[in-house]
């Protein structure tokens, strides 16, 4: 288990004194990654809020602190990543040609278009190739 998972354990269960935390330990807490971490459980976002507003905690302080103010119990929060949207190199190739804007701009385009959108706009140019004209998992989105 990677040393900073440990130490968050520690914070949430086991309220490990500082004191007894080894040197890798002790290295691997970073402020940063904390108040990240312990603010994906939603019930403590208020006290994170609260923490990140005390300015220039060292190391030890702020393991104290939450050690302090958590509730003992164990916690596991998802981390959430942002999604990655896959897009179709030639059919952005394409549409950038046929719009006659930037691949930038068809990108913000193809952000707000759903797959059937789009895929109108490449018949109303003529394109009826199958391999462009295909959906994405943007398809089944509604419009507000």
């Amino acid at each position: 288990m990677n040393e900073f998972f440990k130490v968050l354990n520690y914070i949430y269960y086991d309220k490990k004194p500082y004191s007894q935390l080894n040197d890798v330990e002790k290295k691997s807490i970073n402020a940063y990654m904390l108040h990240r971490f312990i603010s994906m459980v939603p019930e403590y976002c208020g006290i994170v809020n609260e923490v990140q507003s005390v300015p220039n905690l060292t190391d030890e302080q702020l393991y104290n602190v939450y050690c302090s103010l958590l509730p003992k119990a164990k916690k596991w929060a998802k981390y959430i990543k942002p999604a990655s949207e896959k897009t179709n190199k030639e059919q952005l190739k394409l549409l950038s040609s046929l719009l006659e804007c930037s691949q930038r701009e068809v990108l913000d385009y193809l952000k707000i278009l759903t797959d059937i959108q789009v895929n109108e706009i490449l018949k109303s140019y003529g394109q009826n190739d199958p391999s462009l004209i295909k959906g994405n998992k943007k398809s089944s989105r509604k419009r507000n």
